[in-house]
């Protein structure tokens, strides 16, 4: 992975969220959100992961109770 593909994972979120903002539809907006979360998610993994750090270790500890 490159940092053109996290540009690239970047735009694509920003176009999720503006094509959200444009549709009346409220379960297509939602998806269409979700999916600009998930692009970001990704970018970000791809950051991380370029710097040698762990990708998810936030995630990891918000979603495991035991490490609270």
């Amino acid at each position: 992975m490159s940092a053109e593909d996290v540009v690239c994972y970047k735009l694509y979120a920003a176009n999720c969220v503006e094509m959200a903002e444009r549709i009346a539809d409220t379960e297509r907006r939602v998806f269409l959100l979700r999916m600009a979360q998930a692009w970001s998610k990704l970018a970000e993994q791809v950051e991380k992961s370029a710097k040698g750090e762990p990708a998810d270790a936030f995630s990891a500890t918000q979603s495991d109770p035991k490490q609270t």
